[in-house]
This record gives structure tokens, C-alpha cells and sequence, in this order.
């Protein structure tokens, strides 16, 4: 019977090579595209779980309200781990990283830069998974000035994997090699090549709870519950914190929580920091989990308009099977055997649907890959057991979308389809018409989704920052020169090429920053303090940026006294409470807990820039007139950027010939902060697009078959003078009438959708009119495209070709 099933199923589809074509194509492009977003989805849903305990492991976050300030921070402070390992009897294991940024080491004769360099304790091994190639890992990272690499960095500086014992020269110490571990996954939520021991810094050993700039996690041991261990920190807080707070600001923890702010450790699980955690200090670059949900959505949407399209067109057929449906009734086909050929003939399309669906993901998945930030393998993602599942989910989508054509067609009473009295057409097609009301609402709803994407994009990149970050050279790592650093400046502003040039490690568009505590007066206390953000610049800080005073005045080297000067932005001004903050003085710590408070005078006041994503509003912030080495930044001159460029490197090369040179642009540098949305507005219009072509495909189907039902009216009308616009008109309207009402429909889901996203923008565009309007307009002609070269066709053919055997 199965076999009789597949016979039938074949010969039918190819008797109507056209419409199986259309199903075909349609639905394979429908799970192509599900199969792409599934594999990105899978990716994400996959960081960190290559840790064989995994679902043990947590990190330490700091929640701090303080000064009318908030941070949320990945870090705690250095003696945190010592004192979970020794007062929680659930943990085993504790380990902290500590980063400290990029590094120089020395390859033969080249300098190379390094940017994947990390501070690590020896635990590490014990809490993480980091297979050991070459060396002891219970010995490793055990002494100072010790280093673990990656297997990659060790064919990179030494051509071979087995170097444990060997030294690797930096800028100011050789480290010896104590292990070589593989390559971290690309789906860990850290990436790092340099695993220096943590041992090497005296800032490990501090005892400075105040301080938070360790990233801790923990194991738990097998069985215990993390609610144990975060009951537990709040004991920590009052035996260590508060004391050192009490010395820092003359107040208690008690005073300072009935002013409203706090001090909190809180647990995160290790596999949800990718998606989960967007805090300061982050080891890494993290997802949202956001973009997970709204592609999941999108790969259901196009599998279901993929799904609608098969059972348009199969009842579009209906008159063409209600005759074999009605003599095979009579010839007592019973309606289940009926409904299982039809289910067979849907099954047997979603299969050859896969088929080519495979092949066509195998296809773009470099393309995918590319666009969204991927490094997906099919080879090894598509294994024979993802096989078969992918098999039994063709089955089932052959069986929810062949279920409705099915059981209509097997309803057909065979003395009305015998006496031809079946009404046929589109127009009878109540469920037909509501389908494509659907499959075209959900384009709808992914083209304004889209738009909506780019139009926030494109608010952000033309949203006056309060700096200008337009023909902004950045050189990087400045402080490799040494004291030569400065010379490099003076020869820059020297040479003519610059505009202005300043010298700092703190700028808009860095991931540099440096929280710390304020005093409005002398004496330190809970009441007179404020936390913000503190940054060493130069005079030429301002005006290299494009920055604008509110009040007062910039540094100025005519002023021997600015060393003791500060400007504090808007934000700040707002916080401290000063109607006129230019002349006040405030105080700063000289030193640890304990030290003495110096004083500065605020001398102007710089205009609120942001200095954060646009995610955030601008916090306050205070520029203090400090030497710092990070980075130059150059205003170059509109024009030839390749000529700066290469005038600036020479500089470079003049001073440290051995020394990398390593630029970027800082327009370019403000784009990567929104790299996820700029990725999730390309994926978003490539899959609108292919939805739009999905759903066309459906009405070029239907068009084509409205036009065969009416081939004799068509004939008739041009027989009676109609003429070719009158025919086209007559075969489109029923069609536009449909996605006019999926317009009406689409719009307020996608209205309160995109609504909702744009919320975590704390600067945000308005979704105005014209999205609406133009994606109405836009959907209507692409509908009217569709259905009009069918309707045109139709209007064209020859009358005596469809009257002759009147």
C-alpha cells in the first residue's frame, strides 16, 4: 500500500511539473533559510557549555549605587576569591582574571602587539575546561612571570606546540612558558591566547575590597545549590567591605544604605553570560539573547509562509483533482486512503524540499557566516543524527502542511464533482484567501522590522554625540614609545598634517574607563561624595575632539596651576549639585583606603558628549589634566586619509623603527559599538527579502492558476471588446484586496513590536508615518509586479486558443 502511495504521489507531482516546482522551490528556500537561523541560534545557545561542569560554574557580579551613580560590574575586588574558597564550604574551586589590556612580546627581530592578554590564577584549570597540549597543568601559572598559551600562539612564536620551559620576551620582563593548552571555542564568552600568571602582579595580593577589577568565578561542588553561596555574600559585605567603606568615607554600610544605595555581590551562571550580561568590565563582547528570540521568530515566520504557500497552491489545484478524487470514491476509495496519498504527495515535496534545502544552506553558509560574525561548520554541525531529526521535521512539516489540503480534497461529494457542480476558483477560497492574508502579513510585519532597524542605525550614526568623530586618526598604543611618546605628539602637531592632536588612553569611542569617588568637601563622608567617571587628558583634549565648553574655560598650558584643575561635564554638574560649578573645589583621594584628599578646582564645565552606547544616557564624568600614554588621536585635514596616514606612520617609524604601528579611524570605532545591530539589520532585510520571495512565489502560483480557471471569461471579454488593462485589472484586484488587509492587520503587531525594541535605547528614532506608508506602497507594487505578469499573460493569449471547442 506505502508503495502504491509513493508511486501515485510521484506521478502526480510530475504531471503538474510547474506547481511542484512552485512548492518546491518555495519550501526549500522556506527551510534553507529556517536551517541557517537554526544554526545560528544553536551557536548562541551553545556558549561555554564546552566546559565539562558547566552547570557549576558562576561568576561574581557587583551591584554599586553610590554617589547618584550606578554600576553594574563583571568584576569584584582581589581578595573576594580567597575568601569564598575559604568561608563557603559548597565551592572547590575559585579562579580570577585580571586584564590589564594589550602587551607587547617579541618575535626574532619583530615587535607584535598583542591584544588577546589576560591575567589568570592557576585555578583556572580547576574551574574551566582548557585541555593541556604541553606542560603540568597543576604546576602551571603557579609562579610569577609565568605564561599559558594557545596552541595557534605557540605555532605562531615558535613553529611547533611542544615549548613548555621556553621564555617569551614582552616589553619589560621574559615569561617563561609553563603550558600550552588548545585553542579556546569560538563559542567561549572569553578568547585569549596569553594566560599570564596572576602571580606576576602585586595588585592580586592588595587586600582592597573597594577596588572591583577581578573578574571571580567559582565551581560548586557537585549537589549544592548556588542560592547557599548568594545568601552568603551579604555576610561578606559587612565583615569586609564595610569596614574598609567605614575607613574610606567616615560613614557604615547601615548610614549609606538608608541613603539609598548599596554594595551587593550577586552569582551568575556561566552559560548565560552570553546572552544574559551586558555589565562593565565583560571579558568579552556578549550577545543579547534579544536577537535569539527575534530570529527564532523570523525562521518560524518563513517556515510558515514556506508552509502557507504548499497549501494554496494545493487547493488552488482542487479542480483539477476533484475529478480523480470523486472516481476514485466511487471505485471505494475510502476518505483515510484518500487523505494518506495526499499527505504522501506532501511528505514526498518537503523531502525533495530538504534535499535542495541542504544544499542551498550548505551554499551561503561562507555568506552567513560573514554577516553574522559566525565561524559555523556544516560538516560538523549537520552529523547523521542531525540528519534524521531533519528528516522527521521534513515529515512533520510535509504533514502539517499537506493536513489541511488533504482533508479538504478527500471532502469532495462524488455525485457534485461527477456533475461538475464544484465550484471552483479563487474566489471560493474563503481558506485560501486567509492564508495569504497571513503569509504577506508576516513580510509585512519583517519589512518594517526591518526598516525600523536601519532607522535607529541611522539616528545613531547621525545623533550629535557632542564630539565629532569625523577625520579622527587614532594611534594606537602610544605607551610602547616610552618617553619618547611625547616627542611623537610634538612631531605630529610639527609636521603640518594635524589640526590638533592630544595624547590619552581616555576617548569617546575606547572601552578605557576609570570609575572612582569625589568629595565635595575635605572631609570624606557618605553624604558629600559622588561617583563618576575620572579621565586623565591633556590640553588639547578638547578642541581635538570638537568638544564644547558649557561654562568656563579648557586647560591651558598658560596656566602652571591646571595641574590641580579639573573640567567635570553637564552630567557631573547636575550631581554635585552647583548652580555655577566653575571656581568650586572638590577633593579627590590621593592613594588607597585611608589616604589623604587633595583638592581641585573645577574650571569649566564641558558639554554632556557620549562617552557610552547610545543604550545609555551620558553619566557624569570628570577630566582630570594628567599625563597619559594610551593613545593619540590626530585631526587630520578632509581629503587624501591614506596620505595622513602614511605621513604619520613615517613619524612613527622615525622615533621607534621596531616598534608596530597600529591606527584605526574613530568614526569606524563609534560603528563596531553597534556591530550586533548593524548584523541583525542585514540578517533582518536578507530574510524579509526571501520572505517577500517566499510569499511571491505563492501568488505567482495562485495568479497563474486564477488566470487557467478563467481562461473561456478572459476569451469571452476580449471577444466583447475588453480591453488588455480592463483583464489585468479584473485578474489583480481580488489579489490587492488581500494584501491591503494584511497591511491593516500587520501594522499594530508591528508597531508594538518594534516599539518595545527600540526601549533599549535610552536615544532612540520615532517610528514615523512613512514606515508604514512606504512599506504599504512597497508590498502593494511588488504584489501588483507578481500577479500583473500572470494577468497580463492571460490578457494577451489568443481567444480562439480558449473558444475553439465552444
Amino acid at each position: 500500500m506505502f508503495r502504491n502511495y509513493w508511486k501515485i504521489a510521484l506521478r502526480s507531482l510530475w504531471k503538474n511539473k510547474s506547481f511542484s516546482a512552485l512548492n518546491i522551490t518555495g519550501l526549500a528556500m522556506g527551510l534553507a533559510a529556517c536551517l541557517l537561523i537554526l544554526l545560528y541560534v544553536k551557536d548562541e545557545l551553545s556558549f561555554d557549555k564546552y566546559n565539562t561542569n558547566a552547570d557549576r560554574i558562576y561568576r561574581i557580579d557587583t551591584d554599586i549605587r553610590f554617589g547618584g551613580s550606578d554600576f553594574l560590574i563583571a568584576t569584584g575586588p582581589d581578595p573576594l576569591a580567597k575568601v569564598l574558597k575559604d568561608e563557603f564550604p559548597q565551592i572547590e574551586a575559585v579562579a580570577r582574571f585580571r586584564g590589564q589590556g594589550n602587551q607587547l612580546f617579541r618575535k626574532g627581530t619583530e615587535n607584535i602587539m598583542e591584544d588577546r592578554v589576560i591575567y589568570a590564577d592557576a585555578s583556572i584549570f580547576d574551574v574551566f575546561t582548557l585541555p593541556v597540549l604541553d606542560g603540568n597543568p597543576r604546576r602551571a601559572l603557579q609562579q610569577p612571570n609565568t605564561v599559558v598559551i594557545t596552541e595557534s600562539t605557540a605555532r605562531k612564536y615558535f613553529g611547533k606546540t611542544t615549548v613548555a620551559g621556553q621564555y617569551l620576551e614582552t616589553g619589560n620582563r621574559n615569561l617563561q612558558i609553563a603550558g600550552v593548552i588548545r585553542d579556546l571555542p569560538a563559542t567561549s564568552h572569553f578568547k585569549y591566547d596569553f594566560f599570564i600568571s596572576l602571580e606576576t602582579l602585586e595588585e592580586s595580593r592588595r587586600n582592597h575590597w573597594l577596588g572591583n577589577n577581578f573578574n571571580t568565578y567559582f565551581l560548586l561542588k557537585e549537589g549544592a545549590g548556588p542560592e547557599t553561596v548568594q545568601a552568603g555574600l551579604r555576610g561578606i559585605v559587612v565583615k569586609h567591605v564595610a569596614p574598609q567603606l567605614k575607613g574610606l568615607l567616615n560613614s557604615t554600610l547601615d548610614e549609606l544604605e538608608k541613603k539609598g544605595d548599596h554594595i551587593r555581590y550577586d552569582i551568575r551562571p556561566l552559560t548565560s553570560i552570553h546572552l544574559h550580561s551586558d555589565l562593565i568590565a565583560e571579558l568579552g563582547a556578549n550577545s543579547n539573547v534579544q536577537y535569539v528570540y527575534i530570529f527564532s521568530a523570523v525562521a518560524l515566520f518563513i517556515l510558515l509562509i514556506a508552509c502557507v504557500n504548499f497549501m494554496n497552491l494545493s487547493t488552488a489545484r482542487s479542480s483539477n483533482r476533484a475529478r480523480e478524487v470523486g472516481v476514485r470514491k466511487v471505485m471505494g476509495s475510502l476518505r483515510r486512503s484518500l487523505v494518506m496519498q495526499f499527505l504522501m504527495e506532501s511528505i514526498v515535496i518537503s523531502i525533495v524540499s530538504l534535499l535542495l534545502a541542504l544544499i542551498l544552506a550548505w551554499s551561503f553558509l561562507p555568506w552567513f557566516n560573514q554577516l553574522s560574525g559566525k565561524s559555523i561548520d556544516f560538516a560538523k554541525e549537520i552529523t547523521p543524527g542531525v540528519g534524521l531529526i531533519l528528516i522527521g521535521f521534513a515529515i512533520v512539516v510535509g504533514i502539517i502542511a499537506g493536513s489541511y489540503p488533504a482533508f479538504f480534497l478527500s471532502s469532495f461529494q462524488p455525485i457534485k464533482v461527477l456533475k461538475g457542480k464544484l465550484a471552483a476558483g479563487f474566489r471560493t477560497g474563503w481558506m485560501r484567501n486567509s492564508l495569504v492574508v497571513f503569509q504577506f502579513g508576516i513580510s509585512i510585519f519583517l519589512i518594517i522590522g526591518t526598516v525600523v532597524i536601519y532607522n535607529q542605525l541611522n539616528y545613531i550614526r547621525n545623533k550629535k554625540t557632542g564630539f565629532n568623530r569625523e577625520q579622527v586618526l587614532i594611534v594606537n598604543d602610544a605607551q610602547i614609545l616610552g618617553n619618547k611618546s611625547t616627542l611623537f605628539k610634538d612631531e605630529v602637531k610639527r609636521s603640518g598634517i594635524a589640526r590638533d592632536v592630544t595624547m590619552t588612553g581616555y576617548l569617546p569611542t575606547s572601552s578605557d574607563r576609570n570609575t572612582d569617588v569625589v568629595f565635595k568637601d575635605a572631609t570624606a563622608t557618605s553624604s558629600n561624595s559622588v561617583s563618576l567617571q575620572i579621565w586623565a587628558v591633556d590640553e588639547d583634549y578638547v578642541p581635538t575632539l570638537g568638544m564644547e565648553m558649557a561654562a568656563g574655560r579648557n586647560f591651558s598650558r598658560d596656566f602652571p596651576t591646571d595641574s590641580s584643575a579639573v573640567l567635570i561635564n553637564e552630567a557631573a554638574a547636575k550631581i554635585f549639585g552647583y548652580t555655577n560649578p566653575v571656581g568650586q573645589t572638590i577633593y579627590m583621594p590621593d592613594g588607597y583606603i585611608g589616604s589623604s584628599n587633595s583638592p581641585y578646582t573645577i574650571v569649566g564645565v564641558v558639554k554632556d558628549f557620549n562617552f557610552n552606547s547610545m543604550r545609555e544616557t551620558v553619566g557624569p564624568l570628570l577630566l582630570q589634566n594628567r599625563f597619559d600614554r594610551g593613545s593619540v588621536a590626530i585631526r587630520i585635514p578632509a581629503g587624501n586619509q591614506q596620505t595622513a596616514v602614511d605621513k604619520v606612520r613615517d613619524i612613527w617609524k622615525g622615533i621607534a623603527p621596531d616598534q608596530p604601528f597600529r591606527f584605526t579611524f574613530m568614526d569606524e570605532d563609534f560603528n563596531r559599538i553597534y556591530e550586533a545591530e548593524q548584523r541583525t539589520g542585514k540578517i533582518s532585510l536578507a530574510f524579509s527579502i526571501l520572505a517577500v520571495m517566499i510569499a511571491c512565489l505563492g501568488l505567482f502560483g495562485l495568479a497563474a492558476y486564477a488566470a487557467e480557471q478563467r481562461t473561456k471569461e478572459i476569451g469571452i471579454r476580449k471577444v466583447l471588446g475588453a480591453s488588455v488593462g480592463g483583464i489585468v485589472q479584473l485578474l489583480s484586484k481580488d489579489f490587492l484586496k488581500l494584501v491591503f488587509i494584511a497591511e491593516l492587520i500587520a501594522f499594530p503587531f508591528a508597531w508594538w513590536a518594534m516599539n518595545n525594541w527600540l526601549q533599549h535605547f535610552a536615544y532612540r528614532s520615532a517610528i514615523s508615518w512613512w514606515v508604514f506608508a512606504g512599506t504599504a506602497i512597497v508590498t502593494l507594487l511588488i504584489a501588483i509586479l507578481t500577479v500583473s505578469f500572470q494577468a497580463i499573460r492571460a490578457a494577451l493569449s489568443n481567444p480562439v486558443e480558449s473558444l475553439r471547442n465552444e
